[in-house]
């Protein structure tokens, strides 16, 4: 055979295969069709119960609060074209309770035989019903505000001296309004959320919570009846720290430290308490801060107010001692005095030099002398001296030599007056 009568053959069989494919596909359509149609208008009819669908009250404007028989259900027995009921659900049925007419329904009691509206869907038809009335009763409606209050299940203390500090929850909501029966109300005794707090407590706690309704034994009130405006409450748990921490004191100038001079405070250390976060990391609390060119041997000083910390003493004062054991003290005659004139004054200053207390570490106070040491009088805040004497404040000045290793004692002026 050659390549002619195989090209032929090839031919014929595609065109055979064509002429079944049209036909089949035109029967399926076909097929379709028809049975779209027995469905949609041959369809049979056939009955469907639907168990436990749930009945609505209609209340309108009535004021009453409905303490029981709203949770009944219905069972419902319906027909309808196989098309039409084979899609339902109990969700597409409707069955009302109307106790909105005030003129039957206007104080609290037992109301019975009260009917039960049906709505079917479209082209489905009641075959029965179990019940074709209810019984509800009714109560008067009450809306009451209860505080919120928290509550920790579980342990409010924890390691390293951390503590839940209730008593200073921060809620989003303060109080929570509950409305329902008279009756089931007066049975509330008190609204809390419940704040679980396990695991590690390093931080303070941030918390979302629903609000619980407790009665006077400690017993959780639930009735479907209540409701309340508050659904969800947030807020934040202050995780408290109490911590022992060592006192001390600060130098202004830097000429005294801890190498060279000793400090004694009584009481040494002190506790504290504060959120976690704050108290962490404090090691020591600084008292004050001492100025050596003014300071006494011995003092007082309060306890420093701290943001947040609570310091847990009954005094509120400490009392520091000072002794710088390297360090000495003499008196010099400072000669070397010179004067800050911005307003160019007359001016007449005394003469006899200027008495300084000089201190320092006691190697420097044995060398020094009264030329080492200047005073600069400042006249800058005064603008006339034609009102008699005032006196003027003197800054004392070290030579390079020992700037660092000495300094005055206390404050200066001398008396400047009107030159003649």
């Amino acid at each position: 055979m050659n390549n002619d009568n195989f090209g032929n053959v090839s031919l014929q069989k595609k065109k055979k295969k064509k002429f079944y494919i049209i036909p089949f596909v035109i029967s399926v359509l076909v097929s379709f069709l028809l049975w779209n149609y027995v469905m949609m208008v041959e369809s049979p009819t056939r009955q469907v119960t639907f168990e436990s669908i749930p009945i609505s009250i209609v209340k309108g404007d009535n004021s009453l609060a409905v303490i029981s028989g709203a949770s009944t259900t219905v069972n419902l027995t319906v027909s309808g074209k196989k098309s039409l009921t084979a899609s339902l659900t109990k969700d597409n049925f409707k069955i009302t309770a109307d106790i909105s007419d005030l003129t039957k329904y206007s104080t609290a009691g037992e109301y019975s035989n009260i009917p039960l509206k049906i709505e079917l869907p479209d082209e489905i038809s009641l075959v029965s019903q179990s019940a074709e009335t209810v019984t509800l009763y009714l109560d008067n409606k009450e809306v009451k505000t209860f505080p919120l209050e928290v509550d920790f299940p579980g342990s409010r203390t924890f390691e390293g001296g951390c503590e839940l500090a209730a008593d200073m929850v921060e809620l989003s909501n303060s109080e929570v309004n509950v409305t329902g029966p008279s009756s089931v109300i007066s049975k509330i005794s008190k609204a809390v959320v419940i704040i679980p707090i396990e695991g590690e407590v390093t931080s303070s706690k941030t918390f979302s919570g629903t609000p619980v309704l407790i009665d006077s034994y400690g017993g959780e009130v639930i009735n479907p009846y209540l409701s309340m405006d508050v659904s969800t409450v947030t807020g934040k748990v202050p995780v408290y720290m109490t911590k022992e921490v060592k006192l001390c004191v600060d130098f202004k100038n830097g000429f005294f430290n801890e190498d060279n001079v000793q400090v004694k405070i009584n009481p040494e250390s002190v506790s504290v308490r504060g959120e976690i976060e704050k108290v962490r990391n404090i090691d020591s609390i600084n008292v004050t801060t001492v100025d050596e060119k003014k300071f006494t041997p011995e003092f007082t000083a309060s306890l420093p107010e701290l943001e947040g910390i609570s310091v847990l003493t009954a005094a509120d004062t400490v009392s520091i001692s000072i002794s710088a054991p390297s360090y000495s003290e003499k008196t010099l005659i400072v000669n070397n005095i010179s004067v800050n004139n911005p307003n160019n004054l007359s001016y007449s200053v005394p003469e006899g030099g200027i008495k300084v207390s000089v201190m320092g570490e006691k190697s420097s106070i044995a060398e020094i002398k009264s030329e080492d040491v200047f005073a600069v009088v400042d006249l800058g805040g005064i603008s006339s001296l034609g009102n008699g004497a005032q006196n003027a404040p003197v800054t004392i000045v070290f030579s390079d030599k020992y700037a660092s290793t000495c300094f005055e004692r206390g404050e200066y002026t001398v008396l400047v007056s009107q030159a003649k």
